[in-house]
C-alpha cells in the first residue's frame, strides 16, 4: 500500500499552485509593477534626502556648537529635551500621535534606551577631540 503525501509533497503536487501553497499571479503586469516601484520611489526620495540633509547637517551644528560651547554632553541634554519639548507640541496640536509615557514600558526598554544612548554619548566626545571628518571615516568603518 502506497503511503500518503505529507502536506508539503500534496502542495508541491496540487496543480496551479506553487511550493507555498499560493497560486502564482498570472494577471500581473510588469509594466504596472514598475510604475508601482517608480511612484513608491518618488514618494520616498524627499524623505530620504531630507534625511540625509538633517543627518549630515547635525554633524556640523554639533561641532560648531561644541566648539562655541564645550560642554558636550550639555549640548546633547539639551538637544534631547528640545526633542521632547517639540514631540509634546506636535501631539498638543494634534500633527501627531503616540501613547503617554509609561514607566512600566520605559523601564522594560531601559537597556534598548541605553544602547541608542551610548553611540551619541560617543560621537559628542568624539566630536570635541577630532575633526568632522575623522568622527566620518570611523563612523563608517564602524556598525553603527
Amino acid at each position: 500500500m502506497p503511503q500518503p503525501l505529507s502536506s508539503a509533497e500534496n502542495i508541491a503536487h496540487s496543480p496551479g499552485k506553487d511550493v507555498t501553497g499560493l497560486s502564482p499571479k498570472r494577471d500581473s503586469d510588469p509594466k504596472m509593477e514598475s510604475e508601482v516601484v517608480h511612484l513608491k520611489v518618488l514618494k520616498a526620495l524627499p524623505l530620504l534626502l531630507t534625511y540625509c540633509l538633517a543627518s549630515s547637517s547635525m554633524l556640523i551644528v554639533n561641532k560648531v556648537a561644541i566648539r562655541h560651547f564645550p560642554l558636550p554632553m550639555a549640548v546633547m541634554w539639551l538637544q534631547i529635551g528640545f526633542t521632547c519639548v517639540l514631540l509634546s507640541i506636535l501631539r498638543t496640536t494634534g500633527t501627531i500621535s503616540f501613547p503617554r509615557f509609561d514607566f512600566a514600558k520605559a523601564y522594560s526598554w531601559a537597556p534598548v534606551a541605553l544602547a541608542w544612548l551610548a553611540p551619541m554619548v560617543f560621537n559628542m566626545k568624539a566630536l570635541q577631540t577630532l575633526n568632522a571628518e575623522t568622527v566620518i571615516v570611523f563612523r563608517m568603518l564602524s556598525t553603527a
